[in-house]
C-alpha cells in the first residue's frame, strides 16, 4: 500500500500468514489521501504437490464503506485462479478515501477548518483527493445554500439565517461522503469602552458622551453577514427621578447596524461602527439618588429573514448619587460606562 497523495508516510506491506487462507488485514489510512495497491507472489505452500506449481491463486478485496473509491483498470482485485501465471503481476489498483475539506471564507477565528459556523457564514467545500471527476453535491439534511450542485472542484456553502444542523454530501463514481456543520445564532452582545468623547457639568445638570465597541457573541464563529437592531423603549425612573420624571425622552429604534469581518478572542464579532452614547441628568437635592434608564431589545437579521430575531435586552442607565457630598453622574450600557463629577477634570471609566 503506497501513498500517492495526502499521506506523507512510507509504503505499508502486509504478508499473508497462512497458505490457502484469506487474511483480514487492517490498515490505518488517511481521509482525503490516495493510495496504490499492489500484490506480490512470495512463495507456494511447501506441502502443496498439486498442479500447477507454483500456485498463483489469490483473493484480494478492499472493505471500508461507501467513501472509498476504487480504480482497478487491470482487474487485479477479486478472486483469481488463472493457474500458470500470476494475474496481479505488474498491475495495481488505486484507492481514494473521500473527504470533504472545509475552509471558512472568514479568516477569523483562526480555525478555518471548524465545523461550527455562524448563521449566514460562507464555507468553501472541496472534495479530496482532487481530480476524481464530476462531483454531485447535495444537502442531505438541515438547510443552507450550495453555489453549485455539480462541480469538478470546490463549491461554496452559505449557512441559513437560523440555527440548524446541516449535512452536505459529495458523490463521485458511485461513492459518497459527507460533512456535518453546526450553524449557531448569536448568543448575546457585549459592549466595552472605546473612546471617552466629552463631559460637561453645569449648575443643575451633567452630561457624558463616549463611544463603545459592540461585539456579537460567541467568539467561536463569525457573524460578518449579520445586521443588528436596537429596539425602542420608554424611559423608566427610580428613586429621585421617579417623582421628577417630566419630559423624559423615548429611546428610538435604530438599525440595521452591520457587523465587521473581525472576531476578537474572548469578545466576539466586532460591529463595523461603535455605539455613540450621549446622555445628561439633572442635579437633584443633596440626599437624593436615582436612575433613569431604557430597556433595549437587541435583535438581528440575516439574508432574507422576514423579521428580526431577538438576542437579548440591554439596559442603558443614567445613575445619579452623592459621593462625599458631591453629585456624581454615571452612564452605563452593558459592560461600558463612565462617571464624572462637577470637580472632575476627566471622565472615569467603569465596568458595570
Amino acid at each position: 500500500m503506497t501513498p500517492v497523495s495526502g499521506d506523507p508516510r512510507p509504503a505499508q506491506t502486509r504478508l499473508n500468514r497462512d497458505y490457502g487462507e484469506v487474511d483480514d488485514v487492517s490498515l490505518v489510512l488517511i481521509k482525503g489521501a490516495k493510495y496504490r495497491v499492489a500484490l506480490a507472489h512470495v512463495s507456494t505452500d511447501p506441502d502443496y504437490d498439486d498442479e500447477p506449481r507454483p500456485d498463483y491463486d489469490y483473493t484480494l478485496t478492499v472493505l471500508g464503506g461507501p467513501s472509498i473509491l476504487t480504480d482497478d483498470p487491470g482487474g487485479m482485485l477479486g478472486e483469481h485462479g488463472e493457474g500458470t501465471s500470476f494475474f496481479a503481476a505488474g498491475k495495481s489498483a488505486t484507492l481514494a478515501l473521500l473527504k470533504i475539506e472545509t475552509q471558512t471564507v472568514a479568516t477569523s477565528p483562526t480555525d478555518r477548518a471548524r465545523k461550527m459556523i455562524g448563521v449566514g457564514e460562507e464555507v468553501n467545500l472541496t472534495l479530496l483527493p482532487a481530480g476524481l471527476g464530476l462531483i454531485t453535491w447535495n444537502i442531505l439534511s438541515g438547510s443552507g445554500h450550495l453555489s453549485h450542485y455539480y462541480s469538478n472542484g470546490s463549491i461554496l456553502f452559505t449557512a441559513p439565517s437560523e440555527g440548524d444542523d446541516t449535512t452536505v454530501t459529495a458523490a463521485v463514481s458511485g461513492c459518497e461522503c459527507g460533512v456535518d456543520l453546526a450553524i449557531i445564532e448569536p448568543s448575546g452582545m457585549l459592549m466595552e469602552n472605546k473612546t471617552a468623547v466629552a463631559f460637561h457639568c453645569a449648575t443643575n445638570w451633567m452630561s457624558i458622551s463616549y463611544q463603545a465597541n459592540v461585539y456579537m457573541q460567541p467568539d467561536t464563529v463569525n457573524f460578518y453577514r449579520i445586521n443588528y437592531f436596537e429596539g425602542a423603549s420608554a424611559m423608566y425612573a427610580t428613586g429621585c427621578y421617579s417623582y421628577n420624571n417630566t419630559g423624559t425622552p423615548i429611546h428610538d429604534q435604530n438599525g440595521p447596524h452591520p457587523m465587521s469581518e473581525y472576531v476578537i478572542a474572548g469578545k466576539g464579532t466586532l460591529c463595523a461602527e461603535p455605539d455613540n452614547l450621549t446622555c445628561a441628568v439633572d442635579i437633584m437635592g443633596p440626599t437624593d439618588e436615582g436612575d433613569r434608564y431604557w430597556e433595549l431589545d437587541w435583535s438581528f437579521t440575516c439574508d432574507n429573514m422576514v423579521a428580526p430575531k431577538a438576542i437579548e435586552t440591554i439596559r442603558q442607565n443614567n445613575h445619579f448619587q452623592y459621593v462625599n457630598g458631591e453629585p456624581r453622574y454615571t452612564l452605563t450600557k452593558d459592560n461600558s460606562g463612565y462617571w464624572t463629577t462637577p470637580s472632575a477634570t476627566e471622565m472615569h471609566p467603569v465596568n458595570p
